[in-house]
């Protein structure tokens, strides 16, 4: 198994400056990125799988939303740009 998530490098949330500080990213990192694991629980890490899309920015590791929910947004997104 995966020591850290391999999307870590490129996220978004963590390379745009989605999130509001440095503190929330690296507690988000603690909790997902870096734990044995874990990362697979991640919502953004679970939708981009299924759907190999790009996941709105907006999108946390622990969303409410479900991963189905997150991929239609995705697509949404992709279709508002065609």
């Amino acid at each position: 198994m995966d020591q850290v998530c391999e999307k870590l490098a490129k996220c978004p949330i963590f390379q745009k400056g989605v999130l509001f500080n440095e503190f929330t990213g690296e507690t988000y990192k603690t909790l997902y990125c870096l734990r044995p694991g874990r990362y697979q629980q991640c919502k953004r890490y679970q939708a981009s799988k299924q759907c190999n899309c790009s996941i709105p920015d907006i999108i946390m590791p622990n969303s409410s939303l479900s991963v189905e929910e997150i991929i239609a947004r995705a697509q949404s997104d992709i279709d508002k740009e065609k």
